[in-house]
């Protein structure tokens, strides 16, 4: 055991606030970032070897959901105040002893699935059926033939505005039962799914069985709201209200839901709807479609169409329990999300299997992702080779029109997404204009110059005494990064207020995150997000300008090397920015010299992708002549605070 299984967080008592609320002062968390939480999350026990091991052991399943016969305190994270450089935690629980201040305390994450009992009771259910009647059971067999219907809708003029990637894969959806959309960043696959949905519903509502529905599904509550209300918002845009009704699944009546979406309790959703002549878009976690199937009677058949964005998030053990709602003779499934993203979180170590094995421990859109011969789709390279084109079976299509970024920032993502991943015609490109930013430092200068749309700057230690300080070192870097941010962040902010771009910080760490915002707290507020983790990025809104702040120097932690070196962080962290990319680095990171990241395959991608980066700014800037090439425009070395005697403009 190692990381979080054995160190947890460690905290000091500081006070209690109330009978079930106690402050503590974070001392150490291992690299793991604590946020708010609900249904006793957490274990807290003394910092001493018996209390850890007891920790260790606890069987959180046992007591998933009767809290008050276990043996260890549970409890949840009130608030996380990080307005200083030492984080103080709120617990909240049922406290029975003091703390002491003297005492060290281990705060653990329990590793419990809410969903485990519902996944079970939908799979116990599979099991009493006959095998054919399952919906999930037939589909996870072979997905390819799962998808073969018999009778082709006929294909209806579009008369909502379309790209042509969403009429390409709109027909598709008529021809299958099964339909992938693989969307890249950038792409608009909420906004696809939202106009699929109005123009199919109101072009066909005459062939449409009475109380037709089409459910909505995600992995997060935010983007169900999110997709529930772009559908309300198009169907208003083109006057299709008459033509369906919008329901959102929650038992929060006081949250306020705009559009004209209503809001119901899962289990009276029956008497809620009774016999509605008009189709109806239903939104809901898996847990509220849970609901729904226990509650609704025996004459449902299920739901015409389950949508499930988010799909690379969600995990396959979720998501069948939104499959089993579909109808189990004709029900259509469209699975929306990008792989090559974020994936589920998985906390525990699962078995190689063969090639034609399903991908049942990962995300409901990689399981269902066949080759022609059923075979399932492994990960593959994320960085396309020169003529290359990706292949992820028959019944996944590319959205194919970038609506996010500009030219020159799309021609990067290129290499990732395939040369057929376009700017779209429809779109409204956004350049940062010439001569905008007017700095007295020539390097800031060239970082927010618009001839370039990704800058690396490359932070440097040229004094080898620092070196032989790694402590002294990262707080040097640190302290570099930070006034690397002030000063693009000053120049942005004295930037005319009508040409002003957005901007977003993405810091990984917590330090980085409170240094960083201690030291822009003193300036007036511009169109700014500082977000901690690249996890949080995504799905999130774009900024004009990003800068991902890298400057790691010590690492010396396998666990900080898997963090930083992972390949999808610095896809999503690079690829929400419109018009520029910034990122701050360190020639450590740019050529490790440790083996291990040479060795570990996961490390290497990372590093294949930062080093892509770096050839890409050498390389590709067309509007520069070759001099200008050669001289690294794209590459801004900075030398570290306290080493300004060497410091020049490189």
């Amino acid at each position: 055991m190692q990381g979080e299984a054995v160190y947890g967080s460690k905290l000091k008592f500081e006070e209690f606030c109330d009978s079930e609320t106690a402050r503590f002062t974070l001392l150490s968390n291992n690299g793991k970032e604590l946020e708010s939480s609900l249904y006793k999350s957490f274990i807290l026990v003394e910092d001493n070897s018996e209390a850890v091991l007891k920790a260790i052991q606890f069987s959180d399943m046992k007591y998933r959901a009767d809290y008050s016969k276990s043996p260890l305190l549970l409890v949840d994270i009130f608030k996380v105040d990080d307005s200083d450089l030492q984080k103080k935690i709120y617990l909240k629980g049922i406290f029975s002893t003091n703390f002491k201040k003297e005492i060290k305390y281990r705060l653990y994450k329990r590793y419990c699935d809410y969903n485990l009992d519902r996944v079970i009771d939908t799979l116990t259910t599979m099991d009493k059926r006959n095998e054919h009647e399952s919906v999930f059971m037939n589909l996870l067999k072979d997905p390819n033939k799962w998808a073969l219907i018999e009778e082709v809708e006929q294909f209806k003029k579009i008369k909502l505005q379309m790209s042509p990637s969403q009429e390409e894969i709109s027909k598709k959806i008529l021809e299958r039962r099964l339909q992938i959309v693989w969307g890249p960043p950038g792409s608009g696959k909420t906004h696809f799914l939202s106009l699929f949905t109005t123009w199919y519903l109101s072009e066909y509502k005459c062939k449409l069985t009475k109380n037709y529905i089409v459910g909505v599904t995600a992995f997060t509550r935010a983007a169900i709201e999110n997709l529930l209300n772009r559908i309300s918002t198009v169907q208003k845009q083109h006057h299709k209200t008459s033509d369906f009704d919008i329901i959102y699944l929650t038992d929060d009546s006081k949250k306020n839901h705009f559009n004209g979406i209503k809001k119901c309790r899962a289990q009276n959703l029956m008497s809620e709807i009774g016999i509605n002549d008009k189709p109806i878009v239903i939104g809901g976690t898996v847990w509220d479609w849970f609901k729904v199937r226990k509650s609704w009677n025996s004459d449902w058949v299920g739901c015409d169409i389950m949508i499930i964005d988010e799909g690379s998030q969600l995990l396959v053990s979720d998501a069948s329990i939104a499959i089993e709602c579909l109808n189990p003779k004709t029900g259509k499934l469209i699975v929306a999300g990008d792989h090559m993203q974020f994936g589920p979180i998985l906390r525990a170590t699962y078995p190689t299997f063969p090639l034609n094995h399903p991908l049942i421990f990962g995300s409901i859109l990689q399981c269902l992702m066949r080759k022609e011969n059923g075979n399932v789709i492994h990960e593959e390279n994320l960085i396309l080779r020169e003529g290359q084109k990706h292949n992820f079976g028959p019944l996944t299509a590319q959205l194919k029109e970038n609506w996010r970024m500009n030219e020159k920032l799309n021609s990067f993502f290129q290499m990732i997404y395939g040369k057929d991943y376009k700017i779209s015609s429809l779109k409204e490109t956004k350049l940062l204009p010439s001569l905008l930013f007017e700095d007295p430092d020539s390097r800031i200068q060239r970082i927010l110059s618009p001839d370039s749309a990704i800058i690396l700057v490359k932070l440097m230690a040229r004094n080898k005494g620092l070196r032989n300080n790694p402590r002294t070192l990262e707080d040097k870097f640190l302290q570099t990064e930070v006034e690397v941010v002030e000063k693009i962040y000053i120049s942005i902010n004295n930037v005319e207020e009508t040409k002003k771009p957005s901007l977003l910080i993405v810091t990984p760490s917590h330090r980085q995150r409170i240094a960083i915002q201690l030291k822009l707290k003193r300036y007036p507020n511009i169109n700014l997000q500082i977000i901690d983790t690249t996890e949080k990025m995504q799905g999130k809104e774009t900024a004009d300008i990003v800068i991902a702040c890298f400057g790691f120097y010590n690492l010396d932690k396998t666990s900080k090397k898997e963090f930083v070196f992972k390949i999808n962080r610095w896809n999503v962290a690079t690829s929400r920015a419109r018009s520029k990319v910034i990122i701050i680095t360190t020639d450590k990171m740019l050529d490790p010299e440790d083996i291990e990241i040479s060795i570990n395959k996961k490390m290497r991608e990372g590093r294949a992708f930062l080093n892509m980066i770096e050839n890409w700014v050498q390389n590709n800037d067309n509007n520069i002549g070759e001099k200008r090439k050669r001289e690294n425009i794209g590459i801004i070395k900075w030398t570290i605070s306290g080493d300004e005697k060497k410091q020049r403009n490189d």
